[in-house]
């Protein structure tokens, strides 16, 4: 199973996916939780707050988003026998409006 949970950043999806996860447990389900927050964090060279990356700019943030997304892929082809629900963002909030969260999407189309 491959599942992709898509929002705007400030949501706390993962908080909503870990309770998803902890249900479906209960059921005898399981799958495996990937964020690409989580791994754009991991990947950043600089280790800023993560509350930065949507003011990085559109060459810098579709690049990270990219590695992102190629080392999620990288991972799910590892284990292909394991069922995955991808957490991203379609859209970043900021002050100013909301921003898409773009880099990388044709990669989706290989989750």
């Amino acid at each position: 199973m491959r599942a992709l949970v898509f929002g705007q950043s400030g949501l706390d999806k993962a908080a909503y996916l870990a309770e998803v996860l902890k249900t479906a447990q209960a059921q005898g389900k399981d799958f495996k939780v990937l964020s690409v927050g989580a791994r754009l964090r991991e990947l950043d060279p600089e280790h800023r707050d993560p509350q930065l990356f949507p003011s990085l700019s559109p060459g810098e943030r579709e690049l990270l988003r990219g590695q992102a997304l190629k080392a999620i892929l990288n991972e799910v082809k590892a284990s292909p026998d394991v069922d995955y629900v991808l957490c991203a963002h379609a859209v970043f909030k900021l002050s100013t409006g909301l921003i898409p969260a773009s880099g990388g999407m044709d990669l989706l189309s290989e989750f």
